[in-house]
């Protein structure tokens, strides 16, 4: 690290998080100069007795897509949707190592919060800003099928709702969304907790975690992201207008590249369409993986009473 930053570095690190299922920690490191910086190591540890369990062969894919899309995709948005910049990666054996930009240093310490109209507005600006720079891009070397959540990624969550109408329905949603004509990358896990914010009015976002990142059709990520911002309460009066705020952003986005009305028209008309595939396929997920959170979707449970295909 030391040799690719061009300077020491202070000891002992700060922790700053651990990573999910015991993987590794992520850590602040600040360098030791006349002018010192700080930097972000994101340090994973592959447990070798898991190895042939289904999601740690899934982690271990994930944290080989993030880096891939710090190289060689997150050049095409950091000027429109703030993601940290990747300074050295190194793999050794079952560790590796991705040295990042500071993202709070740079400008974005905050911390967004629940239920602020402006922070879900500064999420959806970034998502569509983000999905407008990646329109068309091929995934080469990241998910196919970007999101964890994904009905390829979680047979098990699938068996476990065996009875339930969603297990019949569950592949002919997947079907829909990955069939979509316009697709883009998506982040893949936008909850609210992936976002830094800066700190003041109207803040803009830089997004981190591109662990699963991939291709796919905008909304899977705007459904998330508004299921994490707002509480469940309300996400059936505010759906409607919030959806409204993201593709107007993303018409602002692609106007900015030159796409004519015709062809923001499509995409719009298209993912629109699949919103509520969307949130039902997530809907299908925590209904397997953690029934007792799904049963606070209570705007999902009506949707799939009204749902036909």
């Amino acid at each position: 690290m030391e040799e690719a930053l061009g300077a020491p570095l202070t000891h002992p690190p700060e922790t700053v998080t651990t990573l999910w299922a015991g993987y590794g920690r992520i850590l602040r490191y600040h360098t030791r100069e006349a002018t010192p910086r700080s930097v972000i190591v994101k340090q994973i540890r592959f447990p070798e007795a898991r190895a042939l369990d289904l999601g740690h062969q899934r982690k271990v894919r994930s944290y080989a897509v993030e880096r891939t899309f710090y190289e060689k995709f997150a050049q095409f948005s950091r000027e429109r949707a703030r993601v940290p910049e990747l300074l050295a990666a190194s793999r050794q054996g079952e560790e590796l190592w991705l040295v990042l930009e500071d993202i709070d240093a740079a400008g974005f310490p905050g911390r967004p919060r629940a239920g602020r109209a402006d922070v879900t507005r500064a999420g959806l600006e970034w998502l569509a800003a983000f999905h407008a720079a990646h329109l068309g891009r091929t995934p080469s070397g990241l998910w196919e099928e970007g999101s964890y959540w994904h009905l390829g990624t979680r047979p098990d969550e699938h068996r476990s709702i065996n009875g339930h109408p969603l297990h019949e329905l569950a592949p002919e949603l997947d079907r829909r969304l990955r069939r979509a004509r316009h697709r883009t990358l998506v982040h893949g896990d936008p909850k609210l907790e992936n976002f830094c914010s800066e700190v003041g009015p109207s803040p803009r976002f830089a997004a981190v975690d591109f662990q699963y990142v991939g291709g796919g059709v905008g909304v899977r990520d705007v459904v998330y992201f508004i299921g994490s911002a707002i509480s469940p309460a309300r996400v059936e009066a505010d759906l409607p207008r919030l959806l409204c705020d993201y593709f107007r952003a993303l018409e602002r986005e692609l106007r900015a590249q030159g796409a004519t009305n015709a062809e923001m028209s499509e995409v719009e008309a298209e993912w629109r369409e699949l919103a509520p595939v969307a949130w039902l396929d997530f809907y299908r997920f925590t209904l397997g993986w953690s029934p007792a959170w799904a049963q606070s979707d209570l705007y999902a449970q009506k949707l799939l009473r009204q749902f036909s295909l």
